[in-house]
């Protein structure tokens, strides 16, 4: 059920910033068929995935990106990351 959550939930939040109003992505939701293969996905990869989650969720990615000391230019192609990547340029 857990994976199932997670799975769900990355697809409405930017799964690497904390679960708030400002991490919402504007998307629909996705389509339960797709929740469980990814699900199903995760579950499978097990303690692969569980590690490699710890290592990237650990990051805070706005302070990284702030605490660069030259320039950084953040593009995107996905029009549900448009207020994300806002407030990582700002």
């Amino acid at each position: 059920m857990e994976a199932w959550y997670w799975a769900r939930m990355s697809h409405l939040f930017c799964w690497w910033q904390p679960l708030s109003v400002e991490s919402a992505r504007i998307a629909p939701a996705p389509a339960p068929r797709k929740v469980q293969q990814e699900a199903t996905a995760l579950i499978q990869a097990g303690d692969n995935f569980a590690a490699l989650a710890t290592q990237v969720l650990s990051v805070d990615i706005t302070q990284a990106l702030r605490s660069l000391s030259c320039g950084c230019k953040i593009t995107w192609n996905d029009p549900a990351f448009t207020p994300m990547v806002g407030r990582l340029q700002a």
